[in-house]
């Protein structure tokens, strides 16, 4: 299978696989904001305390709904199994690889409140690197979230970091289209009605994994699209076309 034709298969499935595996999606979907609404009846607000709360709170329901996402994209299939598994194993995972973005938000809003009291100019520093930092994060961190699908066994957090600043900085416009829909869901269910939140999660998911498989496959780092393994490199590539 060449490459072209492997990325063709993982976008038709994302589009496909929204209404073909609904149930498992929306199972996983509803769980993410059942526990976004709890950090927000817990911590309302965006404080360092809410912000520290739901990387720890809610990054586990996102990475099982990252797992089948993968299961969706990379075998056709969604199985209760693997959001299970993905939520009792992978957890420590998923906290993890949000946390650099969370900390990252907290200085941030650390440095808005000492600028909002002292509004000395030299303030505004550290704002704005804060501020360009976690901008800059938020894509990556969906490509290290995202990548259970895609880790080689033995792979440690630094190569996985590696890994999804190198997609991302190869393929900018494609990692961020999940978080500008993330943000325009989170517009319109504040704006028209709280209950389209229950239908943002698994299309943000479904394009941060198309984008993040269609990278991999184009680098060479995937690991198999229907127990396929995919090549790694210009020449072995030549031999699935």
């Amino acid at each position: 299978m060449s490459t072209a034709q492997t990325q063709h298969l993982v976008l038709r499935r994302s589009v496909r696989g929204l209404w073909d595996h609904l149930p498992m999606l929306l199972v996983a979907s509803v769980a993410v904001c059942v526990v976004t609404t709890l950090v927000l009846l817990i911590a309302p607000g965006v404080t360092p305390l809410s912000t520290l709360l739901a990387a720890v709170a809610i990054a586990p329901s996102v990475g099982a709904l990252f797992a089948v996402v993968d299961d969706v994209l990379s075998r056709d299939e969604s199985r209760p199994a693997t959001w299970v598994k993905a939520l009792r194993n992978g957890a420590i995972r998923s906290i993890t690889a949000v946390l650099p973005l969370a900390v990252s938000l907290v200085l941030t809003l650390v440095a808005v409140e000492v600028w909002r009291r002292t509004h000395m100019p030299v303030a505004l520093a550290p704002v704005g690197v804060g501020g360009a930092t976690t901008t800059l994060l938020v894509p990556v961190t969906v490509a290290v979230l995202g990548g259970s699908g895609l880790i080689e066994p033995g792979t440690s957090a630094g190569e996985r970091w590696a890994q999804a600043c190198g997609l991302v900085l190869r393929w900018p416009v494609r990692f961020a289209a999940a978080p500008a829909l993330l943000v325009a869901g989170v517009w319109l269910t504040t704006q028209v009605t709280a209950s389209i939140a229950l239908l943002v999660p698994a299309p943000v998911a479904m394009i941060a994994g198309a984008a993040l498989w269609t990278s991999a496959v184009e680098a060479g780092s995937a690991n198999s699209i229907d127990g396929v393994t995919v090549a790694r490199s210009r020449s072995l590539r030549k031999e699935y076309a």
